[in-house]
């Protein structure tokens, strides 16, 4: 007779979401704060990191093959922010890994974009922030940054996923509330 080991929901919730984080520790990239960067969006605005002094950075981007499952991923974490009362110091950047397109089909990835100004992307054509944190390929891959440009988790995934999902929101949530105690020190 076969003796099966059974876990309770709340007991295996806590041991997934540990072992994500202790993954994604491990597993970390090989830079470990936000690197200098100056990317266009589809509308040819730039952004760079200077935009980000101070605040919690959360990347949210992917290469074409996972950018099906970005908004998902995108809309939910932010509709769990929503009242935080510093969501405002969350600077949020959209993101595509354009590597892969050829120099030809550019016009062609560009108005895939979304058409909206409020919906920019930053448009990373040779992939130099998907490079240097080691992206997962056909997948959302979300980073959080402190405000002092710390990288402190690092996760990627496609399906939405409750451990996941808790894991980010519990993190962008703990650096929120550093920025507001930063704010107000000043």
């Amino acid at each position: 007779m076969k003796t099966q080991l059974r876990m309770s929901k709340p007991l295996t919730g806590l041991l997934i979401s540990w072992l994500l984080v202790t993954v994604a520790s491990v597993c970390a990239a090989a830079e470990s704060t936000l690197i200098e960067f100056s990317l266009k969006d589809q509308f040819d605005t730039v952004h760079t990191r200077s935009e980000t002094a101070g605040k919690t950075v959360f990347i949210l981007g992917s290469d074409g093959d996972g950018s099906e499952f970005n908004d998902p991923w995108g809309e939910t974490i932010n509709e769990r922010l929503a009242d935080h009362p510093n969501y405002s110091q969350l600077h949020q950047l959209p993101y595509a890994d354009l590597r892969s397109v050829p120099f030809f089909a550019k016009g062609f990835a560009r108005g895939m974009m979304p058409e909206e100004p409020e919906n920019w992307v930053l448009m990373d054509w040779k992939g130099r922030i998907a490079k240097a944190y080691e992206f997962r390929d056909g997948a959302t891959n979300m980073l959080v940054f402190a405000p002092d440009g710390t990288l402190t988790l690092q996760v990627a995934g496609t399906q939405l996923d409750e451990a996941v999902l808790d894991a980010v929101v519990d993190e962008l949530s703990r650096q929120l509330d550093k920025t507001e105690a930063t704010t107000e020190s000043l």
